[in-house]
């Protein structure tokens, strides 16, 4: 009779509620990029010395983007989730994050989140009022 085969112990089950939140917390980053891009462009091109109203648009969608990013991030940490920087590369973006002494990575490829892009894009500009149908 040969010996039994050591187990690895399993990993908890992360709840699906705190999988969304890391989701956004992945897609969060991509949409504040695009914006921080787009201020960086019309500062460069406007000719006068006071920030263009677009700048300013771009810069109140940053502010409330970090916020929110600060905000989910506190969340998941009284959760009893650490999540650290992403890592990006030609397929997609990465997160690590411990849940309850266990490493995990959370992992979007690229194009499988061109929809929620353009949805939060649309949300930090204000474009989501009730009368646009």
């Amino acid at each position: 009779m040969s010996a039994p085969l050591p187990t690895r112990p399993v990993a908890p089950a992360v709840p699906a509620e705190h999988m969304h939140l890391i989701r956004n917390l992945v897609i969060l980053p991509v949409v504040l990029s695009a914006f921080e891009c787009d201020k960086m462009y019309f500062e460069n091109n406007h000719n006068s010395g006071v920030m263009s109203p677009y700048a300013a648009v771009a810069q109140r969608a940053i502010n409330r983007i970090q916020d929110d990013i600060d905000r989910l991030t506190d969340t998941l940490r009284q959760q009893g989730i650490e999540v650290y920087a992403e890592k990006r590369n030609q397929n997609g973006i990465n997160r690590v994050f411990n849940f309850q002494g266990s490493r995990n990575v959370y992992a979007l490829r690229w194009g499988a989140f061109d929809a929620e892009i353009d949805l939060l894009t649309n949300y930090y500009l204000g474009n989501l009022a009730e009368d646009e149908k």
